[in-house]
């Protein structure tokens, strides 16, 4: 045993004496690739021109396959500076691809320069004779240039210059696609995988915004519409860069850019991750410039109503019904494990759904690992389908805020139509429990936008504001703050019309909204005091708002809030104004007092406003030299009170100059 350890001891001595001097070997191999490589630089021998080429190759392929990553990049960037071609440059540029594969190569790349070899190859290459040798460099690139590669290396050394000469190489615009060979549409598909993955870095934002980009890849993606993995990644470009104002404003004032969007959404409408990014996109656009609503409205209107119809009826919100259902009916007795009768916890997801969907097993065959796959996956087709619907609505959000655009809207009865039926929906099948009230919000918004156009003629959206204000009255009973200030907004419009100020007062509401005027925030006093505004203007309104003791509270809100808003305090003051002559003696001498002090201090030209002075409220109403309009009004008000001081109350006689009040439209955050 003793003789047998010290053999042992003595290979395990050989083995290491043998590894050092292999790794000696490398490292004496790697320092020599590095010295021939800047003496063939310095002398100006890179390419056919090298002497005694033939040996010189000879003796670096076999380096490529030493096993030391180190040795085969520095074997792989002479090989390119060479020049090679042919099968040679083919095994080379996959070596390359498969070393990129490995992040923990990154450092090598940076390290030995080989990108710029890459690069020089991309701007010298014959992309007829060379193909099979550029998809893997590009390839590489791609890899490359992910978030936490070398994308700003890269970006540095001009990849994004070379990559968009290739994309406009492989596809003149007067090519028809039909011509366009296998090759080059692979070629295509990595090029604009490899744009994708640049467009995360803030630099690249910069230079696809100088080098004309955009235009080129409008150009591309309505030349390869059809074409799921291309379109896709422009898609996937456009939405990155649409997440920024500059970019953004660029997409959406090139002609081309929503029109062929909406093409490549007509086309694909069941991809749910495609669906998803385009209504992302087609939202920031309508947000950002009128030449994108245009392009959108009405001629997309049909293709969005489409996706609500696809992803309403058959995707999100029948889905969550079904899981509703299941919940209040599903008992653990049964054998088999159903994928319809259990719920599963739902996650964000963003990507493309699996087409293979496991199949559902006869009873007695059961695999509970492979049923979990089957509820984990429907549980991601149901959260896609209900962000496709927020993303959808959001287009229609932000296509009404325009006032072209949100008059079309509201004369579309299908539009109208489609948003309603969503909003009984989900109420009817309790969704609105169920956390989606991103969703609500953004239809909420849009019933606001919608509300906002005085039509001359009946729209549809006039003759369902009945339906409407029933809808969000019932809604308001159970709402949380967010949904409750947006169904104010909604309000504050739909209010101008008599019939619905009519319900507004038979429901009782005057009675919350003057409960939310005693909270004392701002926000919403200002959205409660709106729609007072307009039910006050009604005579017939007025005994039963003063039941209320309505002008009591406003004198307490102006004196709580409005001393510092001047958005609030003209509103109060408006209202104040609409109510005055029965009102302002209902006050008692105090509150008078308090009133006339509120009122001559408000018509200081030097008092201090509050921070929102000069910005329009949070509910978007339309912007009005606000401080001009209060003084008038505020020094009109006071005459009128402190004749109430003296006068006994009388009946109101005649038009008494009531005005009411309007919101403006709302955008969603992006």
């Amino acid at each position: 045993m003793g003789r047998k350890k010290e053999v042992e001891n003595r290979d395990t001595v050989h083995r290491q004496h043998k590894v050092e001097g292999l790794e000696a070997r490398l490292r004496e191999l790697s320092g020599a690739c590095t010295q021939l490589y800047k003496a063939l630089v310095q002398g100006g021998y890179c390419g056919p021109n090298c002497p005694d080429l033939q040996r010189l190759l000879g003796l670096l392929l076999p380096l490529l396959n030493q096993h030391s990553a180190q040795l085969s990049l520095l074997a792989a960037q002479l090989l390119l500076a060479l020049k090679i071609n042919g099968n040679d440059l083919v095994y080379v540029c996959k070596l390359v691809f498969e070393m990129a594969s490995e992040k923990s190569n990154d450092w090598l790349f940076k390290s030995t320069g080989i990108t710029n070899e890459i690069l020089a190859f991309l701007k010298e290459a014959n992309f007829l004779a060379q193909q099979n040798a550029l998809l893997y460099c590009i390839a590489s690139i791609k890899l490359m240039a992910g978030p936490i590669g070398l994308g700003l290396d890269l970006l540095c050394q001009g990849v994004l210059q070379r990559l968009l000469g290739v994309l406009a190489a492989l596809c003149p615009s007067e090519t028809p696609v039909e011509d366009i060979s296998v090759i080059s549409k692979q070629l295509l598909v990595q090029v604009t995988a490899a744009l994708r993955n640049l467009a995360d870095h803030h630099q690249s934002r910069l230079l696809f915004e100088s080098r004309s980009a955009l235009p080129l890849l409008c150009s591309v993606l309505r030349q390869f519409i059809c074409d799921g993995d291309i379109s896709t990644n422009i898609i996937r470009i456009f939405s990155k860069l649409s997440a920024h104002e500059d970019s953004c404003k660029q997409l959406a004032d090139h002609v081309s850019c929503a029109s062929s969007c909406l093409s490549v959404l007509q086309k694909n409408l069941h991809k749910q991750g495609l669906v998803l990014r385009l209504c992302y996109l087609l939202g920031n656009l309508a947000g950002m410039s009128e030449v994108a609503c245009k392009a959108l409205c009405p001629e997309g209107v049909e293709t969005l109503l489409d996706v609500l119809q696809c992803y309403s009826l058959h995707g999100g919100l029948n889905l969550l019904a079904q899981d509703l259902a299941s919940k209040s009916s599903y008992t653990p007795t049964h054998v088999q494990l159903d994928s319809s009768q259990r719920s599963q916890k739902l996650r964000p997801h963003l990507g493309k759904k699996s087409d293979d969907m496991t199949q559902k097993r006869e009873v007695g065959q059961v695999d509970c690992e492979e049923d979990e796959e089957v509820m984990e996956e429907k549980g991601e087709e149901k959260q896609i389908a209900i962000d496709v619907l927020v993303k959808c609505v959001r287009v229609f959000v932000n296509l009404s805020a325009w006032e072209a655009e949100g008059s079309v809207l509201a004369r579309h009865k299908g539009c109208v139509r489609r948003l309603i039926q969503m909003l009984e929906c989900m109420m009817k099948m309790r969704i609105i429990r169920e956390n989606q009230e991103e969703l609500l919000l953004n239809l909420l918004t849009a019933f606001n936008n919608l509300s906002f156009p005085n039509l001359a003629s009946l729209s549809p959206f006039q003759e369902k504001e009945i339906l409407i204000s029933r809808l969000l009255l019932k809604l308001l009973e159970n709402a949380g703050m967010e949904v409750m200030l947006e169904i104010l907004r909604t309000f504050g419009n739909l209010s101008r019309s008599q019939p619905v100020r009519t319900l507004l007062l038979k429901s009782n509401v005057h009675s919350l909204l003057l409960d939310l005027m005693d909270t004392g925030n701002s926000d919403i006093c200002y959205l409660a005091c709106g729609i007072l505004l307009n039910l006050s203007s009604d005579l017939d309104a007025q005994p039963m708002l003063e039941t209320h003791r309505l002008i009591n509270r406003l004198v307490v809100c102006l004196v709580k809030t409005g001393a510092t808003n001047d958005q609030l305090a003209f509103l109060v003051c408006q209202t104040l104004w609409n109510s005055r002559e029965r009102g302002l003696c209902a006050l008692t001498q105090p509150e008078q007092q308090l009133l006339i002090t509120i009122l001559t201090k408000l018509q200081q030209p030097n008092r201090e406003h509050g921070d929102d002075h000069d910005t329009p409220s949070e509910c978007g109403a339309p912007r009005v030299d606000w401080k001009e309009n209060l003084v008038v009004l505020a020094k009109k008000l006071l005459v009128s009170t402190q004749e109430a001081e003296q006068l006994p109350l009388s009946p109101s006689t005649g038009d008494l100059g009531r005005v009411k009040a309007n919101w403006g439209k709302c955008l969603p955050d992006p």
